[in-house]
């Protein structure tokens, strides 16, 4: 090879190397990710690509993938009973929400996780729904620093699609924002 073939190799190379550091940049750039805001309360989600909110329903937000669904009950603080507190709520949505399914089993206690914004109780049970064993995986999310919100959130899915993606389920819980 010659000079100038060289130069040309090394700038072939240069140019791919270029090519190919610009598209790895752009795919972990464009995550797909959807931001969800609710005014009313000041209230942020952030999801994966293929999330979608459906309409018509009894919560303040539902959204699905097609293996799952997160649905979203959104509180003021001042609303609560006297004597009422959030972990109240979260117990009383439980109560009601197996009152309807058969061969309910909490799967795993409930687990306090602290963050600077929030603090996020979890618990994981399954219970049977017209005769499908379905994972439910209840959340309430109580902010900190003035809010005057809190939320109660539920997974519900297959245990498989739960086992696969749970560490994804909580990433999503985790993204919950009250803004200011």
């Amino acid at each position: 090879m010659n000079r100038k073939q060289n130069w040309m190799m090394i700038a072939l190379f240069f140019i791919i190397l270029i090519i190919l550091l610009g598209y790895s940049r752009f795919n972990r750039d464009e995550s797909g990710e959807k931001d969800i805001f609710l005014a009313e309360y000041n209230f942020a989600i952030s999801l994966p690509e293929g999330w979608k909110e459906l309409a018509d329903t009894n919560f303040d937000l539902q959204l699905t993938n097609g293996k799952a669904y997160l649905s979203v009950f959104v509180y003021f603080k001042n609303e609560l009973a006297e004597y009422q507190s959030p972990l109240d709520v979260h117990e009383e949505h439980i109560e009601e929400l197996f009152s309807g399914r058969e061969n309910v089993r909490k799967l795993k206690e409930e687990n306090i996780k602290e963050l600077p914004d929030k603090e996020i109780y979890s618990v994981l049970y399954s219970a049977e729904y017209k005769g499908v064993e379905n994972y439910y995986y209840c959340n309430l999310l109580d902010f900190k620093e003035g809010s005057d919100i809190f939320s109660w959130i539920v997974i519900t899915t297959l245990p498989s699609y739960f086992e696969e993606n749970n560490t994804l389920l909580d990433e999503i819980i985790e993204t919950v924002k009250w803004k200011k």
